[in-house]
Order: C-alpha cells, then sequence, then structure tokens
C-alpha cells in the first residue's frame, strides 16, 4: 500500500544565502527538508558557482513572484583578464590566453560603452532556447549555432577593484533581467583586446531583496530545530519595496504614466513630494526629486511632466503654490504625487480616506496587466471602484 506524506503548509518568502557550487534546485530540495514543507519555489536561477540572494516563496506566496515591483537584479563579479573559455567562466574549457597588460584607465574606459541599453548576445552555455533546443544542450554536443541578440539594460557598471600585476578586477552590476554576467565580463577582456573571463559570482540584489534580507542553510537549519524557522518567513508583502531607489522611483512613475495615459490623460503631471520645494544635498528625498525632474527633462522620463522636490500642499493646490511663490505647471495641478517611502504614502493614504473622507481605489501596475489591490477595510464601494479603475488602466492607449 502507498504511503501518503503530508507536509507542512507554510505561506510567505525567505531568502537564502545560496552556497557556490549548489544549484538553486539542491537549494529547494535543502528547504524541503528544513522545513517539511514540500511547496517551494525560487525567484531566478543562478549558476551553481554564483552565491548570494536565492529568495524562496513557500506555498501559495509562489503566484507573487511575478508581481514583485522590482525584476532588476545587482551583483559583484571578479573578472581575470588574459584568458577566454567556452563557457566565458573558470568552470569552461581554455580557448584562448593573453599577456596584454590592462591599465586602470583603458579597463575604465571599456566600462563606459557596456552601461545603459546594450544589444547582448546569449553565450553558448545559457539555458536560452534556439529552435526548439536549450542552447547548453548544443554546446555540450560540440555545436554552435547563430543566436540572436536580446537588449539588455545596464543601470550600473562601477569599478570596485583592480589588480594590474594579476591582471584582475571586481565589478558593480545593477542590471535588468535576463542579463548575463558571465557575457558582460567576456565583452570588457574583448574591449580591452585580451579576453576575459567570470572568475566570482555573488548575487547582491534580486526582486527587492539584498544580502541583509537572507540567512544561510545552517541559519535555517537551526532555527527549525529550535521552533523559529515560521517566525523568519516574510508575508508575501514584505516582497514589497519600503524604500525604493531613485531607479525605483523612475520605474514607479513610468508604470503610473502608462496607466494614467491608457485612461485618456494625454501627459500626466508628477510631482515628487518633500517637505520642501528647494534642493536639499542633506535631504535625500528632495535630491531624488530633482534627479528624476532632469530626468524628465533630458527626456530620460517622457510622456509625462514631473515636478520635484515638491511639498504637499504646492502640490495640490494652486494658492499656497503663488503664496510661496513656487512657480511651476504641476502647482496645484498633480495628477501623480510619488510619496518618499512606502510609509509616508501609506500615511498619507489614510489621512485623506478617514480625516477627508476620500474614496481610495487601489491597483498594481507594472504586472502583465492591471491588478485589483484593496486594503482589508476597503468598503464595497472601494472595492467596486478599484476593479472599475483596473479596467481602465487595462485598456490599450
Amino acid at each position: 500500500m502507498k504511503k501518503t506524506y503530508h507536509s507542512r503548509q507554510l505561506e510567505g518568502i525567505l531568502c537564502v544565502d545560496k552556497p557556490q557550487d549548489w544549484t538553486s534546485f539542491d537549494v529547494v530540495a535543502k528547504m524541503r527538508g528544513i522545513a517539511d514543507c514540500h511547496k517551494i519555489g525560487h525567484g531566478g536561477t543562478l549558476d551553481p558557482m554564483a552565491t548570494g540572494v536565492l529568495p524562496l516563496f513557500f506555498g501559495r506566496s509562489a503566484k507573487a513572484m511575478e508581481l514583485m515591483p522590482v525584476q532588476d537584479k545587482r551583483y559583484t563579479a571578479s573578472i581575470r583578464f588574459g584568458v577566454t573559455t567556452d563557457t566565458q567562466d573558470c568552470t569552461g574549457n581554455i580557448l584562448s590566453t593573453s599577456e596584454k597588460p590592462v591599465t586602470r584607465e583603458a579597463l575604465e574606459a571599456a566600462l563606459v560603452p557596456l552601461r545603459g541599453t546594450i544589444d547582448q548576445l546569449p553565450p553558448m552555455y545559457s539555458a536560452v532556447w534556439v529552435d526548439g533546443q536549450r542552447l547548453y544542450k548544443l554546446a555540450r554536443a560540440g555545436k554552435e549555432v547563430e543566436r540572436p541578440t536580446r537588449q539588455v539594460t545596464i543601470h550600473r557598471l562601477d569599478l570596485l577593484e583592480f589588480d594590474p600585476e594579476n591582471r584582475t578586477c571586481v565589478i558593480d552590476v545593477a542590471c535588468s533581467k535576463g542579463t548575463y554576467i558571465r557575457t558582460l565580463c567576456h565583452d570588457i577582456g574583448e574591449a580591452l583586446g585580451c579576453g576575459g573571463m567570470l572568475t566570482a559570482l555573488r548575487r547582491t540584489e534580486t526582486l527587492g531583496f539584498t544580502t541583509a534580507d537572507c540567512h544561510t542553510l545552517e541559519e535555517l537549519k537551526q532555527a527549525s530545530e529550535e521552533g523559529r524557522f515560521e517566525e523568519l518567513l516574510m508575508p508575501v508583502d514584505g516582497g514589497m519595496v519600503t524604500y525604493p531607489t531613485l531607479e525605483q522611483k523612475k520605474a514607479i512613475i513610468e508604470n503610473t504614466v502608462g496607466a494614467l495615459r491608457a485612461m485618456g490623460y494625454d501627459c500626466p503631471k508628477v510631482g515628487v513630494l518633500a517637505c520642501v520645494e528647494k534642493l536639499n544635498p542633506k535631504m535625500p528625498e528632495t535630491v531624488e526629486g530633482d534627479a528624476l525632474k532632469q530626468m524628465n527633462q533630458r527626456g530620460e522620463l517622457t510622456g509625462c511632466v514631473v515636478e520635484g522636490p515638491i511639498s504637499y500642499d504646492c502640490a495640490v493646490s494652486r494658492e499656497i503654490a503663488a503664496f510661496k511663490g513656487f512657480e511651476s505647471p504641476c502647482a496645484g495641478d498633480c495628477d501623480v504625487l510619488v510619496a518618499p517611502n512606502i510609509h509616508a504614502g501609506n500615511i498619507m493614504g489614510k489621512m485623506l480616506t478617514v480625516t477627508c473622507k476620500a474614496k481610495m481605489a487601489g491597483f498594481i501596475v507594472g504586472a502583465r496587466c492591471p491588478i485589483v489591490m484593496t486594503s482589508r477595510g476597503s468598503s464595497a464601494e472601494e472595492k467596486y471602484l478599484s476593479i472599475v479603475i483596473s479596467a481602465a488602466a487595462a485598456r490599450n492607449p
């Protein structure tokens, strides 16, 4: 007679610091034993040689994986110049070597054209599908095929360490989903004319989680033995970004503007809130507000008018803006208010609904389609309004 095994039903998100030489599935399999829970998925595969942030989704929380507001990733990568391999990292077979020296000046110059949106050729040793087959299977059979380049965005590419004697360096990379860091390292080596390969990789951020959110497998095993494991699980809304970075605020504005334009707004007016209207280096929210305004003026944020920093009273009242001498097309006429962080936004929203008796309608933008999101205290009317506004945002602009 076949035995039926019933594992625990757990819900939530947990970040593991993946050890080197483990596959992402190895980590999931280990966690199933530690947590006594079968339904676990991971958010973003890491190569066995890589370490770092690996979010695990327990139970039904796996459905929220693609709804995470931040899909970009961040890594620190070590490169050795003068060697190329068939896998573009130190695990592969050596294809060529070079004794050409590398200078800091040349290396810094090689990084410049690789920042921003670039075309990247996926490596043969990758899981990309071409003509119905995985590239790595073709590579293992000794075959190399033509494959199309893909657009990826390198938001940040900084040199952290450089050793000219040993011709090695460490870089900090913030990039879009689908970027191959191995290929980026290879391309840096090609630009220097000596070749290069990835020797170590650590993911420091993904889906809005960082290494500070991570636990080692040893720590999790101990927590399970001590009956503390469930205390470490984050609720699904713990995956929401509490303190968005400048890049994340830019994405928030782009997603919101896209939704409003779908509703018929021609050029939404966006106010990036702070407690003052002037740039103050000691007040980060004013610095980011000014930076977003500059992005808008340079054409990096399109389809809207961005004003920042702007105080709440100037954003909603033309009279107060005029009294303060604050001139802006957004003064007293903002369609979008961007709060400095989730705490300020939550307080502002509850003040408007509870004190001012405003109606609240909530939905998530930036996913494949608008997603209705209501509060536990939402009335039937507010839920109805949320459905209506989500349907309006789903229209093609």
